[in-house]
């Protein structure tokens, strides 16, 4: 089977035809070719996808597997839910891939659920069984385009099958079933493999032999989703209305009440969400967001820095940032009458690579981990990991906290160990950083900030 061009149907409808050969004997089996078109506005022919059937009396035993078809895997990168969320296209009805259970450089392997009774997606079927389970077969194509993008950075389209052979064990299918995909050959622009289909029981049900698919980087930017929050609602959140970005239970802060917010640009790293798994308006733990930023050409903290590598100070925006937009999204100013103030009370995190200025998109996934809510403070803490591409670059864990009054009156703060010092006997000097605006990426010279003894202890 060939495929030869995908079937948009858009806002709209699209009739597609089955088409049929005639059945021609060959040997012990029938084939009948056929293909599926469907019409052009114009009324010109498309056709999809051509192929061969093959008919026999009845199906095949199974065979037994081959060890050649296992593997040593390692843990996928992403939990299944989260591939789709950020890699995956498939809506709701066709996210039936329920685990990962490993991966490797030669393939992978993971666990579907069945299609529902064809009566649920089809009207007037001709049975009340499927001759082929469709959720397994496009399970299959989904584990490709998952491993491609663990091991490239790139997704994948099916394009060929050479055959799909069905075993008598398919014939009582029911439960999960387990997809191992074993890799035969790569090069830049095509995969080359096969499918083992295996039941609860081990024994396989299924086999695609032949398979071809077609990478391409560009595949990555028609795969992705309309964003849950665009980059204009998340602003409205730093410098706008707060109902713009959150919805009618956030009008308070519109006018009448103040509320903790985003830093404005050009201090503003957050360019859309594309998946939130949290209920909006509930501070509990558990849920996650993901979100991602591009690093534009020529970023001004970049060409502030005289180096092409991306200030750590940048990074850690870009890792935190989320972590007040999920507070935000989890209902948390609501909790309290009084005017509430937001600070980041620590963490530790890991860095595991450099970026630069060319490191593209980064995408932030961040979990509300605990929250505590007591004596007019809300402490919650979030985990985050930021990833280029499939890449793990930066990961940690940090706590943020909410207060009625300002925790560290910044004016009057008694500031920073002056650690030069701290080996004098009997004395302990105390730093304090004169208030001065920050640096501004649009002022040709930098803000000297100076520090000087306030008081001594001895």
């Amino acid at each position: 089977m060939r495929l030869l061009k995908g079937i948009k149907p858009g806002d709209g409808e699209i009739r597609v035809d089955v088409n049929l050969g005639k059945c021609r004997l060959e040997g012990n089996k029938w084939v009948v070719p056929g293909n599926m078109v469907s019409k052009g506005s114009k009324g010109q022919d498309f056709i999809h996808s051509s192929g061969m059937a093959v008919l026999k009396e009845r199906r095949p035993a199974p065979p037994v597997i081959s060890g050649s078809v296992f593997m040593e895997t390692v843990p996928y990168s992403l939990s299944i839910d989260e591939a789709y969320a950020s890699i995956l296209f498939h809506g709701k009805e066709l996210q039936s891939i329920t685990s990962v259970n490993g991966y490797s450089e030669k393939g992978i392997d993971i666990t579907t659920r069945l299609s529902p009774v064809p009566e649920k997606w089809f009207k007037n079927y001709p049975g009340s069984t499927w001759t082929m389970d469709p959720m397994m077969l496009d399970a299959a194509f989904q584990a490709a385009i998952l491993w491609s993008h663990e091991k490239n950075g790139r997704a994948c389209l099916p394009s060929y099958i050479a055959g799909l052979r069905l075993y008598s064990s398919f014939n009582d299918l029911q439960g999960d079933v387990r997809v191992i995909f074993r890799v035969t050959e790569e090069t830049g622009s095509k995969i080359t493999g096969y499918f083992t289909f295996l039941n609860e029981a081990g024994m396989v049900v299924a086999a695609v032999t032949g398979f071809e698919a077609v990478t391409d980087p560009t595949l990555a930017q028609k795969f992705k989703k309309k964003p849950l929050f665009s980059r204009d609602r998340i602003l409205a959140f730093a410098q706008g209305k707060p109902s713009d970005a959150f919805g009618e239970k956030y009008r308070i802060f519109d006018h009448d009440k103040e509320i903790a917010r985003l830093p404005r640009p050009p201090y503003f790293f957050m360019d859309r969400v594309l998946a939130a798994d949290h209920p909006p308006w509930e501070m509990q733990p558990g849920g996650w967001i993901e979100s991602q930023y591009d690093i534009p050409p020529n970023a001004w903290y970049i060409n502030a820095h005289r180096s092409d590598a991306l200030p750590f100070c940048i990074l850690l925006e870009i890792a935190l940032q989320p972590c007040g937009w999920l507070a935000a999204y989890a209902g948390s100013a609501l909790k309290s009458k009084d005017r509430l103030h937001f600070r980041n009370l620590g963490g530790k995190a890991e860095l595991m690579a450099s970026l630069s200025g060319t490191s593209g998109t980064l995408t932030v996934r961040t979990r509300l981990k605990e929250v505590s809510n007591a004596g007019g403070m809300i402490i919650q803490e979030f985990d985050f990991k930021v990833l280029r591409g499939s890449e793990l670059v930066y990961q940690g864990t940090t706590n943020f906290g909410f207060f009625t009054q300002k925790p560290w009156p910044i004016k009057s703060a008694s500031g920073i160990p002056n650690s030069m010092n701290m080996n004098l006997p009997g004395r302990i000097w105390i730093m304090n950083f004169k208030m001065m605006r920050p640096w501004h990426p649009m002022t040709r010279t930098r803000t000297k900030i100076r520090a000087c003894p306030q008081r001594r202890f001895g």
